[in-house]
């Protein structure tokens, strides 16, 4: 009898604030206002600990864990340098010029791009440990070339 008197009710598909829901557990069936239905789902989603691959946390925490965890403002520089002909040709070519900014203009902690040119001009994307002793940087040039140095313990090789 009960069940054709629910099965009788019309569906509603978009509950409003002042509607109430019937629970029913294991005592007498109660009503809860939707809102407060709301905060309680949301309660338990936010106080469950789930197994993350940074171990358990709440979500609150794994999306603040994971807001620290970005790569800061002072930490992702553009940079666009420019080397004359001249001074390509006093250097000694490309790979002389990307030494040299990697070790006198280049930052040494954190992502960067920017424009790189000697002779041609360059997309320029990069990133270098902390101490600037790990890294890459790759240049990217209008005719499809592409260039690429790692920087691994100090040492910068072209690849």
């Amino acid at each position: 009898m009960a069940d054709q008197a629910i099965n009788a009710l019309s569906t509603k598909t978009a509950p409003e604030t002042s509607d109430q829901l019937l629970l029913v557990g294991t005592g007498e069936p109660q009503l809860i206002d939707y809102d407060k239905l709301a905060d309680a789902i949301l309660n338990k989603i936010t106080s469950k600990n789930y197994a993350l691959d940074a171990g358990q946390m709440t979500l609150l925490a794994a999306l603040n864990k994971l807001n620290s965890d970005k790569i800061s403002n002072n930490k992702f520089a553009v940079q666009h340098i420019r080397y004359e002909d001249s001074e390509v040709i006093e250097l000694g070519g490309l790979d002389a010029c990307m030494r040299d900014a990697l070790n006198n203009i280049i930052q040494k902690d954190g992502a960067f791009y920017g424009t790189f040119t000697a002779n041609i001009q360059y997309l320029m994307l990069g990133y270098r440990y902390a101490n600037g002793t790990y890294g890459v940087v790759i240049l990217f040039g209008y005719n499809n070339s592409t260039e690429r140095w790692n920087i691994n313990d100090g040492k910068i090789t072209k690849v």
